[in-house]
């Protein structure tokens, strides 16, 4: 499968990727129109099957686009766009290998095309070749130095090579370059959280938050504030979060542990029981609501609430302690002694 970030490269369309417009905005069958008729005009014009291809993928027809982008390649064959057009597709459905052939043919074409350096790097990140990607990233951030995008890859492929000083200056540069890029506001403000450096990382937060409202971001606030011991102010990001998606499972779970951990059992219980719910593979907040149940001498419910913790996280030893715990209190020795060795066996 593509990466998040993979996808929104790939199906984002940059200046390569546009046909060229008229002065009115067009619709999408009439550029389709407007280009076939070109292609009637001249045939031998590689342009407008390129422009033809571009305008048939942003409708969404994928196989008559790509037989477009190769009706212009035999035109001419070093008309590197529709190699990259063509990578693109590629990538789309799941063939990274032919989309990093694709795009380095368009690079030895045309080696200026920072959307295929992007690409490339994107394709060989996802690959595992992290030495590739750094150097398609580097590439990218030579040929367009003012860029916020091209800084950002690259400080996110620093960090996945734990060159941490390196990507955080990277992403700092994007700042610099761009103060309303949200994604490198957010990433710093992880870096910093995993840092330590917990001021640096709320400040950062705060910036990528107010540019893109993301009930992720809140939550990340809230752990930090949740590590600080300021529980109001943790409180009021994990409602934010749930203002902004009332299903969000992260939240919905933290603000809960908050509850339980001002001893406002009822609320912590109904929290929990709707991230449980809602995210049925958010495996901690089963066993969080396993943990207020027990406390509740609510046993049944909780052993219940640690079947499904077991059914969607098997190998987590976490759960098999709560259930030795549960099941000792109980005087259910066997197969506490059961859980409690997979635990061990788990986690020694």
């Amino acid at each position: 499968t593509i990466t998040a970030s993979l996808a929104v490269a790939l199906t984002s369309c940059g200046s390569d990727d546009q046909p060229q417009q008229t002065g009115r905005q067009e619709s999408d069958a009439d550029l389709i129109a407007r280009y076939t008729a070109g292609i009637e005009a001249d045939p031998t014009d590689p342009l407008p099957h390129y422009n033809l291809a571009v305008a048939l993928v942003r409708s969404q027809k994928l196989e008559e686009a790509a037989a477009s982008y190769f009706r212009a390649l035999q035109i001419d064959s070093t008309y590197a766009l529709p190699h990259q057009g063509l990578g693109q597709l590629a990538a789309r459905r799941g063939d990274l290998e032919a989309a990093r052939s694709f795009f380095q043919s368009a690079l030895r074409l045309d080696s200026t095309l920072v959307e295929s350096h992007n690409n490339l790097g994107h394709i060989a990140r996802q690959l595992g070749d992290l030495d590739g990607a750094l150097s398609a990233f580097k590439m990218a951030a030579q040929h367009a130095p003012y860029e916020a995008m091209s800084q950002y890859n690259l400080g996110q492929i620093l960090i996945q090579m734990n060159r941490r000083d390196q990507g955080i200056e990277a992403m700092e540069h994007c700042i610099e370059l761009d103060g309303s890029f949200a994604p490198c506001h957010r990433f710093l403000g992880s870096l910093y959280a995993t840092g330590g450096d917990l001021e640096k990382a709320i400040r950062s937060y705060r910036r990528a938050v107010r540019l893109a409202p993301d009930p992720a971001i809140h939550v990340g606030m809230g752990e930090i504030y949740t590590t600080l011991l300021r529980l109001d102010e943790a409180t009021h990001q994990y409602e934010e979060a749930l203002r902004i998606d009332s299903t969000f499972a992260l939240a919905l779970y933290r603000l809960g542990s908050v509850r339980a951990e001002q001893d406002r059992t009822a609320e912590a219980t109904e929290l929990m029981e709707k991230a449980a719910t809602v995210q049925p593979r958010l495996t901690v907040a089963h066993r969080r609501l396993a943990q207020i149940y027990m406390e509740q001498n609510r046993d049944g419910e909780a052993e219940a609430t640690l079947k499904k913790a077991l059914l969607h996280g098997a190998g987590e030893a976490a759960t098999h302690r709560l259930i030795g715990s549960l099941f000792t209190r109980l005087e259910r020795y066997e197969p506490a002694e059961t859980a409690l060795k997979r635990a061990l066996e788990l986690a020694p």
